[in-house]
């Protein structure tokens, strides 16, 4: 997440939650995450430990 963060010139986490937080950022979620029922992006400590877990 933190390279999709920069890539698109977000200068933190939480604006990053704030600013990803529309229907066709948590669609593309859904299919990464496999998680059909993600209403919401989720909190960015959420995603950075679902990080750390994808990448070992």
């Amino acid at each position: 997440m933190c390279l999709l963060k920069n890539a698109c010139s977000v200068e933190s986490m939480r604006h990053m939650e704030e600013t990803f937080n529309e229907e066709e950022c948590i669609n593309t979620l859904r299919i990464l995450a496999g998680h059909k029922f993600l209403d919401e992006m989720p909190h960015c400590d959420t995603l950075n430990y679902y990080m750390e877990k994808f990448a070992r």
